[in-house]
């Protein structure tokens, strides 16, 4: 189920945001900050493309993905983008809120967290390769000596105006992984005006 994976990724996320607040100092508590602002963007990203699925295709399942990421492949592109940033992968926000998470000072008694945070990411991004073949894989019918592919009844392309809002989502995702920076500077400023 979508929505089964969606609820995962969002639980295991938050779990690994709560290191953060473990470490118990100022940099512990910035990393948190700047964890919940990338967490926020992977989250708004997969759920709406979650809702845009269930609307467009009307699929609540993995398995009936079949194909459809020629159908639609700024829609799946994306889906496949916010989940790989879900499970940490380099050059994306994920990947950034891990590394300055795992690698906080004061968590020398929780390295076993670490460890099953490792795992969890392994666990996904072998799904996600697993989810990828499914939609770009080719499901076709031969009729009349025709190879034609099927998609669902009554499916339509993303609209323009969801499309727009998918490319807003992306670029601050990309913003979010590449120029990381401001984001830590106003994280780090937060978490010392708090303890003010």
């Amino acid at each position: 189920s979508l929505k089964k994976i969606f609820t995962f990724i969002t639980i295991s996320n938050a779990g690994l945001l709560l290191t953060g607040l473990i470490a118990g100092t100022y940099e512990g508590l910035s990393a948190f900050i700047t964890g919940a602002v990338i967490f926020s963007i992977n989250s708004a990203g997969l759920l709406y493309i979650v809702y845009l699925i269930s609307k467009n295709y009307n699929i609540e399942k993995t398995t009936e993905l079949k194909s459809l990421g020629g159908h639609d492949k700024l829609l799946f592109i994306l889906f496949i983008y916010f989940m790989v940033s879900s499970a940490g992968f380099p050059l994306t926000p994920g990947f950034n809120m891990k590394l300055i998470l795992y690698s906080l000072t004061g968590l020398e008694n929780f390295r076993w967290l670490i460890i099953s945070g490792i795992l969890s990411s392994a666990v996904l991004l072998y799904f996600i390769f697993k989810l990828t073949i499914t939609l770009f894989s080719a499901r076709k019918t031969v009729s009349g000596g025709i190879s034609t592919k099927i998609y669902p009844a009554n499916s339509q392309k993303t609209g323009t105006f969801h499309k727009i809002i998918l490319l807003f989502l992306l670029i601050w995702g990309i913003f979010a992984s590449i120029l990381i920076q401001p984001i830590i500077n106003w994280a780090k400023y937060c978490s010392l005006y708090y303890g003010n």
